[in-house]
């Protein structure tokens, strides 16, 4: 029986056991994702990689972070978990072109919060995901490619890492699936093309794009020592972005519709949001994406809070229309609490891989 089959052709038992195969498919892909890697024609050390000091030998896309954990290999005696985890994260900041959401929760706490708990921050991490990913890498003998990772992890995508490539060993910004810069620095608009979103790379200090535009932060900078801020990379200090470049697709339908409304590698349509919206009584009324998904209600069109857009140096920013940034789905976590939701202290204190051999019970240090 074919797994193309349709599923009323199936009996209860083999429907049980084809959701068993797929749930397992990330702990088998173990002995299949290096030879799969090489055969798709993926570069083994991708770029970005080596700067970051990341290990890219590691090319097994097997669970939810990499690594068997239900082999005889201990995962205390990984080099992943051997990293401290401080020298690590400055390291891999110091010198990212990608900027992790944690540094932004410094200015915009707020934000950050909302996005902690996120879709859009579980979109690389989800099982359901990986397995689902690996299903089409083997219905497709992975010449699809980084097919799910252009919109899963699009950091990832830029930064050209392999699909198979454990999470343990992602780049920071790359496993915080839709993270900031996703958004705020998308250097074009919306194209009829599933994923493949082109980023504009830079530090912390290079501009980002939104929707309010630049004048409130152009008053700030206009205030260093009130705001305790620098613009220049030498300088000691609080960093921030040097202006806001307008982004008005930001708040346009099409502008969501990059990743949700997804065309397979076959012409199938596997998911079509966007067009099912611009078919609805919606549409037809001028709500948008955002009136729902970012509004003070999640799922309605309930208008939005009002408030500052940021925190400098202890002092709020101008009230200016919010939106809000948790982005309710129909999905939920089932991972480690350690690892999900992102949470900044939680980054500090523990690698992922630590994380993942931590029992509650026996506590730290057991």
């Amino acid at each position: 029986m074919s797994v193309s089959g349709s599923p009323t052709d199936l009996s209860p038992i083999v429907r049980r056991g084809l959701l068993a195969l797929l749930l397992v498919m990330p702990l088998l892909a173990l002995s299949s994702g290096s030879a799969t890697s090489a055969d798709s024609g993926f570069p083994q050390d991708p770029a970005g990689t080596a700067a970051s000091g990341q290990d890219s030998s590691d090319q097994d896309g097997d669970d939810l972070l990499g690594g068997d954990l239900l082999s005889d290999d201990d995962p205390e005696k990984t080099e992943t978990a051997q990293v401290d985890p401080a020298t690590k994260h400055a390291r891999v900041f110091k010198e990212s072109r990608f900027p992790s959401a944690d540094e932004c929760a410094t200015c915009h706490p707020k934000q950050y919060r909302e996005w902690s708990v996120s879709q859009h921050a579980y979109a690389q991490l989800s099982p359901l995901m990986m397995s689902m990913q690996n299903a089409m890498n083997l219905g497709t003998s992975s010449t699809n490619g980084d097919f799910c990772l252009r919109c899963h992890a699009p950091v990832g995508s830029d930064l050209g890492e392999p699909f198979s490539i454990s999470n343990l060993d992602r780049h920071p910004a790359s496993r915080e699936g839709i993270t900031c810069v996703i958004c705020h620095r998308m250097s074009l608009p919306y194209r009829k093309i599933s994923g493949r979103i082109g980023i504009d790379q830079g530090d912390l200090f290079d501009p980002v794009k939104g929707a309010g535009g630049n004048d409130e932060l152009a008053r700030i900078l206009s205030k260093p020592e009130e705001y305790r801020v620098v613009t220049d990379r030498e300088k000691v200090g609080r960093g921030i972005h040097v202006e806001v470049e307008s982004f008005f697709e930001m708040t346009q339908p099409s502008f969501c519709a990059s990743c949700h409304e997804v065309f397979a590698p076959n012409g199938l349509r596997i998911e079509e949001v966007f067009t099912e919206y611009r078919n609805s009584p919606a549409a037809d009324e001028g709500i948008t994406c955002n009136d729902c998904h970012m509004s003070s209600v999640q799922g309605f069109p309930s208008g939005y809070q009002e408030g500052p857009a940021a925190v400098v140096g202890g002092k709020e920013t101008a009230s200016r229309k919010l939106t809000n940034h948790y982005f309710a789905g129909p999905d939920y976590s089932v991972i480690h609490p350690g690892i999900f939701p992102i949470n900044k202290r939680a980054n500090e204190f523990k690698t992922l891989a630590e994380w993942l051999e931590f029992e509650v019970e026996g506590g730290w240090g057991t």
